[in-house]
């Protein structure tokens, strides 16, 4: 049997599947590629490269995740106050 693996290294959905965050893979092991996209239009909130501890051979660095959480939560919450709403709590 072969292994499926996933083609991201992280990621989920935000806010009842509002937005998708995922970290992808890059042509460099050290780097990869986080967006956060509004999943009702499409549109990217965020594209910025990121650092992967030790390559994420073994899975993501929980620091790492922790920085991607953090760096999504803010333009999340930046979508919604730009758009007169107030985020979510929790």
């Amino acid at each position: 049997m072969t292994e499926q693996r996933s083609p991201h290294i992280w990621g989920g959905t935000v806010d009842n599947g509002k937005f998708t965050s995922l970290v992808m893979p890059t042509d460099n092991p050290r780097l990869g590629q986080l967006t956060v996209v509004l999943n009702e239009t499409g549109e990217t909130l965020l594209d910025k490269e990121v650092n992967l501890a030790f390559g994420a051979i073994f899975g993501p660095d929980v620091a790492d995740v922790e920085a991607w959480i953090n760096d999504s939560v803010e333009v999340i919450d930046a979508w919604y106050v730009k758009n007169g709403l107030t985020p979510p709590e929790g």
